[in-house]
């Protein structure tokens, strides 16, 4: 079979080759790829965190279930030639992480993965991937809409976080409207929250309005009453992209008593600064949230085969994985709102 491997070259690159087909675990299945999103986290992990060469990133998976262990078949009820949306990370259940609701902390989460990865034409997958993070695409839903199961999960465990320390939630101010800044604008509107959204980009406002996606948008100058925010701060701030500006920019319209949520890390070759005065004075809480839970997984799921969440509409450029280099300077490029991999050679 083919796939993307990491090529260490500088800069680095993704080479599309043969390399040997994984075979169905104990228990577990094997998955044909029709879609896999490239992810901001890849593209950080291939430019700033040299991962191996020869691996095979990529994680937000769709495909064809091509084999399956036959008794896990029977206990799960998924099928042979059914399609499903897989995410690649799966917690124990049982560690001090897990019980304290922080599976992303597990051992067993950091350590579990697609083999070899999402770019790839096939993939396998584990019985504890089929068990809890594996889920049956009904008909209706396209390949583009189910690829971001996983990156909607996070974006859902990070407001269920934000909502269960300021439950008063009234309205929110989303900094990047990119493809996870749209999927939060969507998530919080869809929870009665006033939502606002700024970016740097005219071509991301543009999409955002065109779409719906937000109700409220404007450039990141904008005061927060031409957002139709309140004078005094917003009460959550999102980032979906972190740095210095972005982050001087939410300390300037979260309220006092607000939150601001931190959904990302700065690239690796950049370093930012949280001035701890005003978080003090001001009564500022600070929450980070990394990847999903299992919870949201299902919850991602259910928003977007029930149509309550629009994702592809948010796919704007797809691509079979041999020209995925394509796809990595559009994203680079500000062109893309989301990449997306399809199998074609």
């Amino acid at each position: 079979m083919f796939a993307l491997t990491v090529s260490h070259q500088t800069p680095p690159t993704l080479d599309f080759l043969e390399i040997a087909a994984p075979k169905c675990p104990r228990g577990g299945a094997v998955v044909k790829m029709t879609a896999c999103g490239l992810c901001g986290s890849d593209v950080d992990k291939l430019l700033h965190r040299t991962p191996a060469s020869g691996t095979v990133l990529g994680h937000e998976a769709v495909g064809i279930l091509e084999e399956i262990d036959p008794h896990v078949s029977l206990q799960t009820g998924f099928k042979q030639n059914q399609r499903v949306v897989v995410a690649h990370h799966v917690p124990c259940g049982q560690c001090r992480f897990c019980r304290g609701g922080s599976e992303s902390m597990c051992d067993a989460f950091k350590g579990s993965n697609f083999t070899p990865g999402g770019w790839a034409q096939q993939f396998a997958l584990t019985p504890e991937h089929l068990c809890h993070t594996t889920f049956a695409i009904p008909e209706k839903v396209t390949d583009f809409a189910a690829h971001a199961v996983e990156p909607l999960a996070c974006v859902l465990k990070a407001i269920d976080k934000a909502f269960a320390l300021l439950p008063q939630t009234e309205n929110a101010l989303v900094i990047g409207l990119g493809f996870v800044g749209l999927l939060a604008t969507q998530a919080l509107q869809a929870r009665s929250v006033q939502t606002a959204g700024v970016d740097l980009l005219p071509s991301r406002r543009a999409f955002s309005t065109h779409h719906g996606l937000c109700a409220h948008v404007g450039p990141p100058e904008a005061t927060l009453p031409q957002l139709s925010l309140p004078e005094d701060g917003a009460d959550i701030v999102f980032l979906s992209v972190v740095s210095q500006p972005a982050l001087n920019l939410a300390l300037e319209r979260v309220r006092n008593g607000g939150m601001i949520v931190l959904f990302a890390s700065p690239p690796a070759v950049q370093q930012v600064q949280l001035d701890p005065y005003p978080l003090y004075f001001r009564e500022i809480q600070v929450l980070s949230s990394y990847s999903p839970s299992l919870a949201s997984l299902q919850q991602a799921a259910e928003m977007i085969f029930s149509g309550h969440i629009q994702t592809d509409v948010l796919v704007t450029h797809t691509m079979p994985l041999a020209e995925a280099m394509a796809g990595l300077t559009a994203y680079r490029q500000g062109e893309a709102i989301k990449v997306v991999f399809t199998a074609e050679k």
